[in-house]
């Protein structure tokens, strides 16, 4: 994740970031920066989320209206499925398109020969 510099606001920093499940968060924030005077400075830095601290990240769905979204899981499993319908109907329409093919050509065949004797 990348740490960017807050445009207009010495000495602050953010990275922006969406959370995609609920829950409490732990973040860890360390290395090297470098000063306005090209001096550096080491960071380690801990945070929870919880009382005294920032907010830890809660479900979306509270927040929904008018509709409760269903989640990224369930949308990607629905079109899966979906799919997998899709392309199951496409082989079954192309093997009965094959099989009528055949029938066809077997009965001009029958004509054909009943024709010729």
């Amino acid at each position: 994740m990348n740490i960017t510099s807050v445009s207009g606001s010495p000495g602050k920093y953010k990275a922006d970031f969406v959370p995609t499940r609920p829950g409490i968060y732990n973040f860890r924030i360390y290395g090297t920066m470098r000063n306005a005077d090209n001096s550096t400075l080491n960071v380690d830095l801990e945070y929870s989320c919880g009382p005294g601290a920032y907010g830890c990240v809660l479900d979306i769905a509270d927040y929904q209206f008018p509709d409760v979204l269903p989640d990224i899981k369930t949308v990607y499993s629905t079109a899966l499925e979906a799919k997998t319908a899709a392309d199951n109907a496409l082989k079954s329409k192309a093997s009965d398109a094959t099989t009528m093919t055949v029938f066809a050509l077997t009965q001009l065949l029958v004509v054909v020969l009943a024709l010729l004797f």
